[in-house]
């Protein structure tokens, strides 16, 4: 489970990063940005409860 998280946080932040950089689309990819550092977190938290 934490592997998937790991791989959803990173293609979000990746997505953010090409919407952000590279189309200058603007708010919409700030959120992905937010839900790759959500799931990191969740993903740092399941560790430590294990």
């Amino acid at each position: 489970m934490r592997g998937i998280l790991y791989i959803v946080a990173f293609i979000f932040i990746v997505g953010w990063l090409v919407g952000f950089l590279g189309f200058h689309a603007g708010g919409a990819f700030h959120l992905l940005l937010v839900a790759a550092i959500i799931a990191a977190l969740l993903s740092l938290m399941q560790e430590k409860t294990l």
